[in-house]
């Protein structure tokens, strides 16, 4: 049972913890871990925009959506839509997931975190999610007080614990802070008793101002009007995004010593900014929700590291689900066209994996990328819409994390002789502020984290977020370290004597998005311009600041904005099927050979031949095979579902004027370019190397002119589901005839038809040159018959495997 103290517990100078009995405090006050209480409620008296009501039960088609971005952002959009009956692929270029929330384990076994993740009580969609996967016993509860650790030791807090709640243990926290000293008071106001403490601090109000200026400052706080106006409260806090903390604290008669001891590091820890560089509307929403919800300032942190107590129970639950995540698998590219309405439509991911490529395609698209990683993504031309553009005006801030393992405790303040035994973890167990360190916010991860960072027969593991990071990005990792040790030491000179027996430095070059005075009506909403494409991550426009919970807001927003346009994505799916059986047909028509449509198919071949004279030894391809090859385009053509291939963003045949070939090893290093972008199945290649009436073959058939066969591949991208090929070998040779080169690859690509066949194909192509090192021949050669590649054609996936 949980047991309340009556009154709040005196400020100390340090307390002690025994691991592992974690529920125990230093104080009266015992708190569950469970997410079933000490939480807000953030569905009565809160913003609505702060927790959307549950989603009703989705009735329309059912969609396949491409996920980029295995973060808390992306996870959230997948779980939401897998509820529903979705169908969920989530691409993430890292060999881990969890984004900034992310960590991996080294060779030696340390667990190593992108940054220090701690639980507001306000996290209610983030708790929501938890509890929906199963990781609502991995939160530990801290102590109900915010501590500052000052030069020397010394111990400030703003402490919540009272037995009345909000606003009244806000207020009393405020008042009775032993941080702010009373040589720094702000402004005397009137005598306060509390507990026969006598107060004579303000935080809001100039030392000028009358008992009735005091009381209409008080009535048109945003704070204040958020006790009976949630909404209103907030909109008048979102309307002060255009000034910074310190103009909004210091007009209200806050003075300037309390910015720099209180009120910086808790900006840092929150947007890793500066009172003086942070939007008043980032520190105001979370004041607004500590004045109207008890629970909103108390702190939970993991019981060990991410990746096993947040991202792997939200994996498991997504694969669970039928969710799969492709690692590794960075997209290069986003690839769209428009219809003939002039309607702009995404087609495809590009994605690469070391050397192998490959096109996703979805019925939507959703980017669940940080600052910079949508930037990288957006196409140039989408800036031409205010909506894209506006993302250009938002920057990351810099964030160094560094992970110091002592041989003792370094924040045990009350024993020094215990600080040097290793049987037992002591010292303090929250989350840390200090204003004099270039650190704002740490914890001994030891203890407040011991399942994965408490090793028995060693001591603390500081995890120090250096805010802002700007100074340390240059610096190498021994200098960061030896930085922050000496650092350490001036907050806590008992640490004398210890030693660092392990260490880590973790830099982000663009972290959260800088949120200044400003920034904020820059942020996209999750609903794009382009219909089939969304948007999703912290930065995107949500109630919330940018972080955790905002992510997983930003997560539910998305997939409700594409569950919403559910039959709105299937009718674009079947008007682009519409135009691509219209086309197709025209194409098919304008050719003597009509199996030419599906020629890269591999649909028969005879065993792969790298000999380039074996021409009078090849074979006319059956006529029976010719019909079945017939056959084969007809279906896909009923069955296609894009209208023209993606817009390929290859290179044009003006830009391809630019290229100068002078010898072989040009068209060496060209051809490795265009196997790079998996020219057979992106239809992205460099024409310039080809003479306009270059012949192409394969075992299946042979026909004139690059233009044609441009066509023929962009084509027939709209066809590939999940495709790849690999470049195994390129070698160049000369004969007595010409130059030639002779490359070797692996195609790997299932077809969108009912049963979704695997295209396994192991070839080579021979590129035959003039004089001039020009493309005069393609001729390609197969390691499979005619009889098997059909016989791949109509094989469903399950009945074999892709080896």
């Amino acid at each position: 049972m949980a047991s309340w103290a009556l009154l709040p517990a005196a400020p100390v100078t340090g307390r002690c913890l025994v691991t592992p009995a974690r529920t125990k405090r230093s104080s009266s006050f015992w708190v569950r871990s469970s997410l079933d209480t000490n939480v807000s409620d953030m569905r009565v008296n809160a913003p609505k925009g702060l927790f959307p009501p549950e989603p009703e039960f989705y009735r329309g088609p059912k969609l396949k959506v491409a996920i980029i971005g295995a973060g808390l952002a992306g996870m959230s959009t997948a779980v939401e839509l897998l509820d529903q009956g979705h169908e969920v692929d989530i691409y993430e270029s890292r060999p881990f997931i969890g984004g900034k929330v992310g960590s991996f384990v080294d060779k030696k076994g340390n667990h190593i975190e992108m940054g220090l993740h701690v639980f507001f009580g306000c996290y209610s969609n983030l708790f929501r999610l938890m509890k929906k996967v199963g990781a609502d016993e991995n939160l530990l509860v801290k102590d109900h007080t915010h501590t500052f650790v000052n030069k020397g030791g010394n111990i400030g807090e703003l402490d919540f614990r009272f037995p009345i709640g909000a606003p009244i243990h806000g207020i009393l926290a405020f008042l009775s802070t032993n941080q702010i000293k009373a040589r720094f008071a702000i402004a005397t106001m009137t005598d306060f008793t509390a507990n026969h403490l006598h107060c004579h601090v303000s935080l809001f109000w100039k030392p000028t101002y009358d008992k009735a200026r005091n009381a209409v400052a008080l009535a048109l706080s945003p704070v204040v009007k958020a006790l009976v106006n949630p909404d209103g409260a907030l909109q008048d806090v979102r309307n002060l995004d255009s000034i910074s903390f310190s103009d909004w604290f210091l007009s209200k008669g806050g003075t300037r010593m309390s910015i720099q001891r209180m009120w910086d590091p808790v900006a840092y820890a929150l947007g890793f900014i500066d009172c003086d560089n942070i939007s008043a509307r980032c520190m105001l929403t979370i004041f607004t929700l500590f004045a109207t919800k008890t629970e909103a300032s108390l702190l939970r942190m993991l019981k060990g590291s991410p990746d096993v107590y947040l991202s792997g129970p939200i994996r498991d639950y997504i694969i669970a689900k039928g969710g799969r995540f492709h690692l590794r698998w960075g997209c290069r590219e986003i690839l769209y066209d428009k219809s003939s309405d002039g309607e702009t439509y995404v087609t495809g991911f590009s994605m690469s994996r070391a050397t192998n490529k490959k096109i996703v395609t979805a019925d939507a698209y959703v980017a669940a990328c940080d600052v910079p990683g949508i930037k990288r993504l957006l196409p140039s031309q989408w800036r031409e819409w205010d909506f894209f553009n506006n993302v250009y005006e938002l920057v990351g801030v810099p964030v160094v994390t560094v992970q110091l393992r002592y041989d003792g405790w370094v924040t045990e303040l009350q024993d020094l002789e215990r600080s040097r035994q290793l049987k037992q973890a002591l010292g303090l167990d929250n989350l840390l502020y200090t204003p004099d360190a270039d650190f704002s916010c740490f914890a001994d991860l030891a203890l407040t984290s011991p399942e994965d960072y408490y090793i028995e027969g060693q001591g603390s593991l500081l995890q120090c977020v250096l805010t802002p990071g700007d100074p340390y990005m240059p610096l190498p990792n021994e200098e960061i370290i030896a930085r922050v040790k000496k650092q350490v030491l001036a907050l806590f000179p008992s640490s004398q004597g210890l030693e660092v027996t392990w260490s880590s430095v973790v830099k982000i070059g663009q972290s959260l998005y800088r949120e200044g005075p400003g920034k904020d009506p820059f942020r996209p909403d999750q609903k794009t311009p382009v219909k089939n494409f969304f948007l999703a991550g912290s930065y995107t426009k949500q109630d919330y600041i940018d972080s955790m919970e905002g992510a997983t807001l930003s997560g539910r927003q998305a997939s409700a904005y594409i569950c919403d346009a559910g039959e709105e994505l299937v009718g674009l799916r079947k008007k682009l099927a519409a135009q691509a059986s219209e086309e197709y047909t025209k194409a098919v028509n304008t050719t003597d050979e009509l199996s030419l449509g599906i020629r890269g198919i591999r649909c028969s071949s005879a065993a792969p031949d790298n000999n380039r004279n074996n021409n009078s030894n090849k074979r006319e391809t059956p006529q029976v095979l010719k019909i079945a090859v017939s056959g084969v385009t007809e279906l896909l053509r009923l069955f296609s579902f894009s209208n023209k291939a993606s817009r390929l963003n290859g290179v044009s045949d003006k830009e391809s004027e630019e290229f100068s070939v002078s010898g072989i090893d040009d068209v060496v290093t060209i051809l490795k370019s265009d196997f790079e972008n998996a020219y057979f199945v992106t239809g992205i290649f460099t024409s310039a190397i080809y003479t306009e009436d270059c012949v192409f073959e394969d075992p299946t058939i042979k026909f004139r002119g690059k233009d044609l066969y441009s066509r023929n591949l962009k084509l027939l991208v709209p066809f590939f589901d999940s495709p790849s090929i690999g470049l195994e070998k390129i070698e160049q040779g000369i004969d007595a005839e010409a130059n030639f080169v002779l490359a070797t690859w692996k195609l790997r690509t299932y077809l969108k038809l009912p049963w979704r066949p695997l295209i396994c194909i192991d070839g080579s192509t021979v590129y035959d040159l003039d004089d001039k090192f020009k493309i005069v021949r393609h001729a390609e050669s197969w390691n499979v018959s005619a009889i098997e590649a059909i016989g791949q054609l109509f094989t469903p996936t399950y009945g074999r495997s892709n080896d």
